[in-house]
C-alpha cells in the first residue's frame, strides 16, 4: 500500500478517531476542526488521495459516506457493536443512492449482524410480510449479496427503484418473490441482499 504524507496521515487519523468515538464517519468540516484546517477543498483533496491509495472508500453522498478499508486501531473491539446505515423502505433509488440517503447510522450488536462492510438496515413500511412475522416499523438487518437460497427473506429493488421485502422462491426454474400470499416474478428486479436479523422497538 502506498505510503502517506504526514498531512494525509493526520486526516486518516482524525477519521479513525472520530469513527471510533461516534460510530459513524465525520463530515469534512468535522475533520477540519479536529486537525485545525479550514480549507474544505484541501481536506477533500486529501480524502481523494487516501481513496486512491486504498485507505478508504467514499460513497455518493456529501456527508458521512466514508468507509475505512484499513484497520482502526482506535476502535474498541470489545464492545461488540457495529455501525450500519439505516434506510427507509419508502425511499427510491439505486443501492448507492439509497445508502447515501440513509436517515442515520445505527449501532447494533455484532450478534445480530453478519458483515459490517456489506450490510445495511431497513425500516419496514406496511404489513405486507406479517405472515413471516415482519411488521410495520420493524428494522431489518440486511447482508448485501446477490446469491440467496430458497426460502430466504430478501430485499429487492424493482425496475422503478421501489424496495420490496419477500420470500425467495423458485418455480420451474423461474425466480419468484413471495410477498404474503402473492408471488411476483424477479425478472425485472434486482436482489440487494438477505435479511439476517430483525430488530423491533416496543
Amino acid at each position: 500500500m502506498e505510503q502517506l504524507t504526514s498531512k494525509q496521515e493526520r486526516v486518516l487519523e482524525a477519521i479513525k478517531i472520530f469513527m471510533a468515538k461516534n460510530g459513524y464517519p465525520p463530515t469534512v468540516r468535522e475533520i477540519g476542526t479536529m486537525i485545525n484546517l479550514r480549507s474544505s477543498a484541501t481536506i477533500h483533496a486529501h480524502i481523494t488521495l487516501l481513496e486512491e491509495k486504498g485507505y478508504l472508500k467514499k460513497g455518493l453522498g456529501k456527508n458521512r459516506t466514508i468507509e475505512l478499508l484499513v484497520p482502526n486501531e482506535y476502535q474498541d473491539k470489545k464492545d461488540g457493536i457495529i455501525s450500519i446505515p439505516l434506510i427507509d423502505m419508502n425511499l427510491k433509488g439505486n443501492i448507492k443512492e439509497l445508502l447515501s440517503l440513509a436517515s442515520e447510522i445505527i449501532k447494533l450488536p455484532v450478534a445480530i449482524t453478519s458483515n459490517q462492510k456489506n450490510g445495511f438496515a431497513l425500516i419496514v413500511r406496511g404489513n405486507e410480510m406479517m405472515n413471516a412475522g415482519i411488521f410495520n416499523q420493524d428494522i431489518l438487518v440486511i447482508e448485501e449479496k446477490s446469491a440467496v437460497s430458497i426460502n430466504d427473506i430478501i430485499v429487492v429493488l424493482t425496475s422503478k427503484n421501489h424496495l420490496l421485502v419477500g420470500q425467495y422462491l423458485k418455480s420451474d426454474n423461474q425466480e419468484m418473490l413471495k410477498v404474503n400470499q402473492e408471488e411476483l416474478s424477479l425478472e425485472d428486479k434486482t436482489i440487494l441482499g438477505k435479511v439476517i436479523s430483525l430488530y423491533r422497538k416496543f
